[in-house]
């Protein structure tokens, strides 16, 4: 049976977009660029290159050549191949990047612009199937019209930045307020080797291990901050996605996380009790390659747990969500593939 699939993890391509028209008051040398640097093309932006080419933390071989690329009309050539009904549209290597400038002003004019790009890319093909997840990092937020655009469907955050902001802080009550005022979730998704503050990925140099720890590192702590924190009970209209991480660490993480919150209640401001029907509620995982053969299961163990495809195209490690759906019982699959992601994004509202 063929699923109509709701797509949370697409990536724009925004290496090689001249960014001199939306971002008009930086020096032309400041604007996101690709360079040669050891045999493969990177992008240079704030002073660094990215992904980061050596060092602990460091990011992939390939350069920026790992975000992959793809013009839109092979983007809805494949979506329509794969039975995509929907996709959201996340930053990609320039807006994964931002969040490392150094430079205040520079940073500033950078996010600003690079929202002014995301939302006329959509605006010059409006085409429906797709919609941005627009970039929310948490010292240059959008605007209320920004956020209420038609092309907007999710605000888009990293779950670990350069400055190691954490999700249970004083700096992410604005992106709150904004979610709450505008009812948009907020999606979260890493990328390796970008300067993030990622305590056990950095410290290797060797990308094996960096690759291997970022990503799911990164979405544990920022998980555990979100619930230990109170912020759902806080903030009732917030919801939140999980990108590119896989979900089978999920299930064992929660329990361990409501054990804690349990033993040490007056440390914390999040209700043990409230936990898994706050996640139900409010939270989205996507799947992985990895999690193939044991996504039944994990759905029977644990009927809290919402899942979602996310195929992270075109980056190099994009998914077949036929490998997900194939293993799953038809109710599951029509769960995994568009009822969850309609949920919790669109709150059921999902467009036909």
């Amino acid at each position: 049976m063929s699923y109509r699939i709701f797509d949370v993890d697409q990536h724009l391509c925004d290496t090689g977009i001249d960014f001199s028209p939306y971002v008009t008051k930086a020096a032309k040398e400041d604007l996101p660029r690709n360079v040669e640097y050891e045999g493969c093309q990177r992008l240079a932006l704030g002073g660094r290159l990215f992904p980061k080419p050596t060092g602990f933390g460091r990011g992939s071989p390939s350069g920026s050549g790992a975000g992959g690329s793809l013009t839109w009309k092979e983007r809805v050539s494949w979506s329509e191949e794969q039975n995509i009904g929907h996709a959201l549209l996340l930053p990609g290597n320039v807006g994964m990047a931002i969040h490392a400038i150094e430079d205040i002003e520079l940073y500033s004019q950078i996010a600003e612009g690079y929202r002014r790009w995301q939302l006329a890319n959509w605006a010059d093909e409006k085409d429906k199937r797709f919609s941005v997840a627009l970039l929310a990092d948490v010292h240059s937020l959008p605007t209320i019209a920004e956020a209420e655009h038609t092309a907007v469907s999710s605000l888009f955050i990293r779950p670990a930045n350069v400055k190691g902001t954490r999700f249970d802080s004083e700096d992410m009550k604005p992106l709150y307020r904004l979610a709450s005022d505008t009812g948009l979730p907020i999606v979260l998704h890493s990328s390796t080797g970008y300067y993030q503050c990622s305590p056990v990925a950095n410290k290797y140099d060797n990308y094996f291990y960096t690759h291997l720890y970022s990503h799911i590192i990164e979405m544990q702590m920022a998980l555990g901050e979100i619930l230990s924190s109170g912020v759902l009970e806080k903030y009732p209209e917030v919801r939140f996605v999980f990108a590119e991480a896989g979900v089978w660490w999920v299930p064992g993480f929660v329990e361990r996380l409501i054990w804690h919150m349990k033993t040490f209640p007056s440390m914390i401001l999040g209700d043990a009790s409230k936990v898994l029907d706050l996640l139900y509620e409010r939270c989205l995982f996507c799947c992985q390659v990895e999690d193939t053969s044991r996504i039944s299961p994990l759905l029977m163990q644990n009927p809290w747990l919402r899942l979602a495809i996310g195929t992270d195209i075109p980056h190099w490690d994009a998914i077949d969500p036929n490998l997900i759906l194939s293993s799953l019982s038809a109710a599951d699959a029509y769960a995994v593939s568009w009822q969850n992601a309609s949920s919790i994004i669109f709150k059921g509202n999902a467009p036909l």
